[in-house]
């Protein structure tokens, strides 16, 4: 549980400069919207399985 949080922001954080540093602005942050999605859905999915 502990070792997941870290690993869940770092992605977020890589996902969020990946935005900033990107000049194309529709289609990026579709592709960023549903890879922060992704991301939630699945450790929520870890979560609800670990407890």
């Amino acid at each position: 549980m502990t070792s997941q949080s870290p690993v869940t922001s770092t992605t977020r954080v890589s996902i969020q400069r990946q935005a900033s540093g990107s000049k194309f602005r529709g289609a990026d942050a579709l592709a960023m919207r549903i890879a922060v999605t992704a991301v939630f859905l699945f450790v929520g999915l870890m979560i609800f399985g670990i407890v």
